[in-house]
């Protein structure tokens, strides 16, 4: 019979050393929840070395169901998992020395680092928790929160979140970082968008995202999908009033825009008439029943639909 969560937890921090180099015998194991966004809070393992100001985290809870999914017997179970994360550990330990490079060679200074601030979009409900450290401000029903964008890959970012203590460290207010944030955003948040189906392609058979056609305008009638190469954050599009008004324009229409994730939104050229108010109810009941029943928690950015037009920019429909 396989362990439990909170007994694998345990076995995790006693037994981890082990399967580790002599490198880490004086690391310290410890177990702490991290409020995710949505305040979503996930179970993590950091391991610190002694004088190491960056530690990794590894997320028990994706262990745990590789555990659960071994078909070996509860001793081979466990053995081939802690076998496991000790890889992940060495293997990513240079990395953990570069980030910390990064952290002394930059985050001490402003000037450093604020060609690197991005914003990012949340549930404006869900995290209450999740910002109280955090310089925010309200953006219709979302929230805007602050990042240092210090590394970028073709299908994820490496990030720092920016804390009230690190705005503080600066000597900088919110609206310095929003103003920064935004202003970064043509360098550091380039957008693709295509349509759903092309997206939905592309993953099906492992496509990179730079291989699939795009496209700056829609056409009635279809399905468009937003995101950015790193498929991370690209929610943060609708920030960018600048772009949604050339989409626009070349559409020669008003946007509806369906908040898919805090990763992607779908758009679709506004209907005229009486068909906008039909369509406005069903896409609401659309978004909501996604939210509810696909979408990971943390994901989570709105239950609204948002429509954009060149004389009122982004308003809720």
């Amino acid at each position: 019979m396989k362990l439990s969560f909170e007994k694998f937890q345990e076995a995790v921090v006693k037994m981890l050393k082990g399967y580790l180099p002599d490198s880490y015998k004086k690391a310290e194991l410890s177990l702490r929840p991290i409020t995710k966004n949505n305040g979503v809070v996930r179970n993590t393992l950091t391991v610190s070395l002694p004088k190491e100001i960056v530690a990794p985290n590894l997320r028990l809870d994706n262990f745990y169901q590789l555990y659960l999914a071994d078909k070996g017997t509860e001793t081979q179970s466990l053995d081939n998992v802690l076998e496991k994360m000790a890889e992940v550990i060495v293997e990513n330990q240079p990395l953990s020395n570069y980030l910390k490079a990064e952290v002394d060679r930059t985050f001490m200074d402003y000037e450093a680092v604020k060609d690197k601030i991005i914003p990012c979009l949340r549930n404006g409900k869900a995290n209450s928790e999740y910002i109280a450290d955090k310089p925010h401000r309200r953006f219709l029903d979302m929230l805007v929160t602050y990042k240092v964008l210090i590394q970028d890959y073709p299908n994820t970012r490496m990030t720092t979140s920016i804390t009230h203590s690190l705005k503080e460290m600066w000597g900088v207010t919110e609206e310095d970082l929003y103003r920064q944030a935004i202003s970064n955003m043509s360098s550091l948040c380039s957008y693709k968008l295509m349509p759903l189906e092309y997206l939905v392609f592309a993953r099906s058979i492992g496509m990179p995202l730079s291989a699939v056609p795009s496209t700056s305008e829609l056409d009635f009638g279809q399905l468009y999908v937003a995101v950015n190469e790193s498929l991370t954050d690209g929610s943060t599009m609708l920030l960018d009033d600048a772009l949604l008004k050339d989409i626009s324009t070349k559409s020669k229409a008003d946007l509806l825009i369906l908040p898919s994730s805090v990763d992607e939104v779908i758009m679709i050229p506004c209907p005229p008439g009486k068909a906008f108010k039909e369509s406005i109810a069903v896409l609401r009941n659309m978004v909501r029943e996604v939210n509810s029943t696909e979408v990971p928690g943390e994901l989570i950015l709105s239950d609204a639909v948002y429509r954009y037009s060149a004389k009122k920019g982004l308003t809720i429909a």
